[in-house]
């Protein structure tokens, strides 16, 4: 019984002896090298997570390629980013797989004891961050735990690379029209005369001119027509150029430079450019009309063409009367066939003290009676206003943004410019069109007054020039301006007013018929203004590029990229500082895994049935004689 005992003893001496780890002095250990490839994983990922945590707080960078790129193939920046942030975070796990198999293989070895196979199963879970469902409850914590972390890198390298399409603020100058003072008129105050030669510049951006109602009025009266009235605010407000750039609303005057010296929806450098935003001064023409029936401005009966109803030629008609001021003044008005169709209009500056400007409508009896003896009060109150441009539609913005200095040194106490006005009314007779005798019209030099100085009078004179040039066969362009404008305001405002629909334009004393008609026509007048002042401020840019121009700063919303977002740029480099600590306390514990064996458990299957063998029954023993043993051939109730 003794011989049979020691011959068992000396079997399983001899299996110890078979037992790849158990032996320090033949066992072979892992190279060097082999060891310190966790820090080869960690050295790009240690470099890229600190790059990229230098770049926290960084403005965006701006590369239009990568912009344009990222925007317009989505699903292809997905596929790549997936395929880096998998490498990535395969570097990472590989990291954590080391550390685990490392100190598990240099445990066996250094300890000199035989683990379970429960033991060796649950480190080669956590070498290889799986859940073993067949390990015992009290090991789930710690393979969820590493589960869980090999989950982590893919998704930390997603979030901290993803690149982001934002918006950045640059500051842009930007170039504005300049008024300065011209009292010899060599420059913008040349062509102020009506009869004088008009220096008009016809470029692909349109025309341009110190005198619009000659050479844009016929857009001037189409774009007052379509206006929505400023309370409904629908629609958009064409400008009177060629440049494609619309008014959202009012334009004031501003936002001429768009198209015209700065043009970034065009531009390759900013071409993921959305808004751009800046400030101008304009004037807010303030206009008040109303029906004033003592009104002494009319249409004379009297044609100074003769009458022939065969003629298809226009009839000259003289307009003229008292003006509100008290003077006296006059012009010339055009029809086919009779002054019933006629539309007259007189701005007049009132240049004396109260830094106002009138304007009255006189009309003959036919479609357009009923805007006859209406007057308007026009204040030019400077400005400063919000430019706001959406470059990818082209539409500008104009709002109020507080009061301002006036940008015309004319209409400073003190200074002096000239202006036209025909001062007596003269007969038929005293009229020589052949010799552009025109009696009693003279230019004559007045004082400026706040807010009424060359520009604001040079805006007023264009509605005159406007009803001089409004020429057509038995029509009216103003007066059917004026009733377009009347319908806009039934068809946009018939809710707030009940009886709207029984406006009769040819019988201006009902109250809602008054109501309706002085609104339309105050709409339309401040759109034929803020027309003539913003081709004044277009002349400047285009006729006197070469002059001094004022220079402002402008912000531009240009598309840019940021890569990746701050939370997971931070967690992502903790984490990657965390298997550092975790490699350094690790090579610090085993001394570099000094005792690191060349045999794997995880990989080399017959040393995990060796593992699993020591200490077991005689029954594994003999399997594992016969090499025939299995990891479910052995108990797992050996712990």
């Amino acid at each position: 019984m003794a011989k049979q005992t020691e011959t068992a003893g000396e079997k399983k001496k001899a299996t110890h002896s078979k037992w790849p780890f158990s032996n320090r002095a033949t066992a072979k250990n892992q190279s060097s090298f082999h060891k310190i490839t966790p820090l080869l994983a960690l050295i790009p990922t240690t470099v890229l997570s600190s790059v990229l945590l230098y770049g926290i707080g960084r403005p965006p960078f701006i590369d239009h390629e990568f912009y344009n790129f990222v925007n317009d193939h989505r699903a292809t920046t997905q596929a790549v980013l997936n395929f880096l942030t998998t490498i990535f975070g395969v570097w990472h796990l590989f990291v954590l797989k080391s550390v685990i198999n490392f100190s598990t293989r240099n445990q066996l070895q250094a300890s000199g004891h035989h683990p379970s196979l429960i033991h060796l199963r649950w480190w080669n879970a956590l070498a290889a961050q799986e859940f073993d469902r067949s390990l015992p409850w009290k090991y789930s914590f710690s393979m969820l735990l590493v589960w869980a972390l090999a989950l982590l890198p893919s998704s930390l390298w997603t979030g901290a690379l993803t690149p982001n399409l934002v918006t950045l603020n640059i500051t842009v100058p930007l170039e504005l029209p300049k008024y300065v003072s011209d009292p010899d008129g060599a420059s913008w105050n040349a062509t102020w005369t009506p009869l004088a030669p008009h220096n008009v510049a016809r470029t692909p951006w349109g025309s341009f001119s110190y005198t619009p109602a000659y050479d844009r009025g016929g857009s001037m009266i189409n774009t007052a027509a379509g206006v929505i009235a400023d309370k409904d605010s629908i629609g958009t407000r064409p400008r009177s150029d060629k440049t494609g750039y619309t008014y959202t609303d009012r334009s004031y005057g501003v936002g001429s430079s768009m198209g015209l010296v700065a043009d970034f929806a065009e531009s390759a450098i900013y071409d993921q450019s959305t808004t751009f935003v800046y400030q101008e001064i304009g004037y807010d023409a303030s206009v008040n009309c109303s029906f004033n029936v003592s009104s002494k401005w009319g249409i004379l009966p009297e044609a100074a063409s003769d009458q022939d109803s065969n003629k298809l030629v226009p009839n000259v008609y003289l307009a003229g009367g008292a003006t509100p001021d008290g003077g006296l003044d006059w012009q010339l008005e055009f029809s086919a066939v009779s002054d019933a169709d006629v539309v007259s209009i007189n701005a007049h500056p009132n240049l004396g003290s109260t830094g106002l400007a009138t304007i009255v409508i006189a009309t003959g009896s036919g479609a357009y009676s009923s805007l006859n003896q209406s007057q308007c009060s026009v204040q030019f109150i400077p400005t400063l206003f919000d430019v706001s441009v959406a470059l990818s539609s082209g539409e500008i913005t104009v709002t109020k943004a507080g009061t301002a200095p006036d940008m015309d040194p004319t209409s400073q106490i003190g200074q002096s410019f000239t202006a036209w006005n025909c001062q007596f009314l003269p007969s038929i007779d005293d009229l020589s069109f052949a010799t552009n005798n025109v009696s009693g019209c003279t230019n004559y030099s007045t004082q400026g007054q706040p807010g009424l100085g060359n520009l604001a009078t040079r805006a007023l004179r264009q509605l005159n020039d406007l009803s001089t040039l409004d020429i057509s066969l038995q029509t009216s362009n103003l007066g059917e301006m004026f009733l377009s404008l009347v319908q806009n305001e039934i068809q946009y405002d018939e809710n707030s007013q009940p009886n709207i629909t029984d406006f009769d334009p040819h019988s201006p004393d009902t109250t809602n018929n008054a109501t309706i008609m002085i609104y339309s026509i105050e709409q339309g007048i401040k759109s034929l203004l803020d027309d003539s002042l913003l081709a004044f401020a277009s002349a400047q840019l285009v006729l006197n590029y070469n002059t001094s121009l004022n220079v402002t700063n402008g912000t531009l919303d240009i598309g840019a990229v940021r890569i990746g977002s701050e939370a997971y740029v931070y967690i992502l480099f903790a984490f990657n500082i965390l298997l550092i600590l975790i490699f350094i306390v690790a090579i610090s514990l085993t001394k570099f895994w000094a005792l690191l064996p060349l045999s794997d458990y995880k990989e080399d299957l017959k040393s995990i049935d060796y593992a699993g063998a020591m200490g077991g029954r005689d029954a594994a023993e003999a399997a594992l004689q016969r090499g025939e043993g299995t990891l479910e051939s052995y108990s797992e109730s050996d712990d």
